[in-house]
């Protein structure tokens, strides 16, 4: 399928409206790429994603970060299998919650997501807090770097020494382990809470700035611009799936030679997961909606809704086959990923190859027919 021509055509007429005088509710968004574009306002759409999609995404986090501190805070006071086990499984669950959030990685979300899931975590700084001599608490954890704190820094603690036997003599000998866990839980659900705040309306309200792009709203002066937002960081996330999750690990990025200690879960073993959550937020914005257990569902306001109403029904339809078998080769991977790039490769390039040709068709197809201005480093994941 080609759309180079007509892409280049409406790349060029969406930079002209974007800076004509008094132009900057004019897109690119009325250019169609195969003739049968229809009007299409796009206050709804982002309305329905901030409100909609966005805010229950937000809160879901809080609520599973609360729910993890909580767990942390049993287990600081009874070390046991059985609260090991819910501190690990809590841990899991708001992993998921918040890397489905990654997709609205704009606005306040830039500033909080490094103390929230930084990546990669330094194991040593914060084995070396343990076994030290200095406060462990709140404000002492607010003050340490975004590689000592965040999922990272509870997953090395929680997970870090693998099987339970291990983990639990850890544990059951070293207090300071226990309250370091409980005070970076804490901590995790606070900054989780502070950002969910900042979207709320009774907060920072920016889910009414994104709502609002072109009416209003002080952050998205057009709603152009709200629209390039999602669209670049819907991009973004696929592209971090890609280079970072699947080709950095499989060796793309180092002449072929499997890097399993590079995985962003590394000691959980949820680096599948992470993908999977990463690419269902993706899906939750272009179909529109995602039901209370976070799986996505279309729903009116998505941004496949834009694609259609630009006239290009076909590249909607690619988009969401792409989706599909991106998600299923992915989710085909043998867990642990750092085992399965020297024990199953084969699954893991097959995932790349299918997460490639997902992001080509978001950043050279989708952006051209919705005239989104691209802001990101496209490097093709390798």
């Amino acid at each position: 399928m080609i759309r180079s021509s007509v892409g280049l055509l409406a790349i060029l007429v969406g930079a002209a409206c974007v800076f004509a005088p008094g132009g900057l509710a004019c897109t690119v968004h009325e250019v169609s790429q195969q003739g049968e574009a229809e009007a299409f306002d796009e206050a709804p759409m982002l309305a329905h994603l901030a409100e909609a999609v966005a805010l229950p995404m937000f809160r879901a986090a809080a609520t599973e970060t609360k729910a993890l501190a909580l767990a942390a805070a049993a287990l600081e006071q009874d070390p046991t299998a059985s609260t090991l086990g819910a501190a690990r499984a809590a841990w899991l669950r708001a992993r998921a919650t918040w890397s489905r959030t990654l997709v609205f990685g704009f606005g306040p979300s830039k500033n909080a997501s490094p103390r929230i899931d930084w990546w990669p975590t330094d194991s040593t700084k914060i084995d070396a807090r343990v076994a030290g001599a200095l406060p462990i608490d709140a404000a002492d954890v607010a003050k340490l770097g975004s590689s000592e704190r965040g999922f990272g820094a509870v997953e090395w603690l929680l997970f870090g020494e693998g099987d339970d036997a291990s983990a639990l003599a850890l544990l059951d000998a070293e207090p300071r382990r226990r309250a370091l866990i409980r005070a970076l839980a804490d901590d995790l659900a606070l900054e989780a809470d502070a950002l969910r705040l900042a979207w709320e309306a009774t907060g920072g309200d920016f889910a009414g700035e994104l709502a609002t792009a072109g009416a209003g709203s002080a952050t998205y002066p057009a709603r152009k611009n709200a629209t390039d937002a999602i669209v670049n960081e819907s991009i973004f996330v696929v592209e971090l799936v890609l280079g970072n999750e699947l080709a950095l690990p499989l060796g793309l990025r180092n002449g072929g030679a499997p890097q399993p200690a590079s995985v962003r879960s590394p000691w959980s073993g949820a680096s599948v997961d992470d993908a999977l959550a990463h690419l269902d937020g993706f899906a939750a914005i272009y179909r529109g909606g995602l039901d209370p257990e976070g799986v996505p569902v279309d729903a009116e306001g998505g941004l496949s809704d834009l694609v259609v109403a630009r006239g290009d029904a076909e590249l909607d339809a690619d988009v969401r086959a792409s989706l599909t078998r991106a998600r299923a080769a992915v989710a085909a991977i043998p867990s642990p990923l750092a085992e399965a790039v020297t024990a199953s490769p084969g699954s893991v390039q097959l995932a790349y190859d299918e997460v490639r040709e997902l992001k080509r068709l978001l950043s050279a197809d989708l952006a051209t027919a919705v005239g989104t201005t691209l802001s990101f480093n496209d490097n093709d994941g390798d």
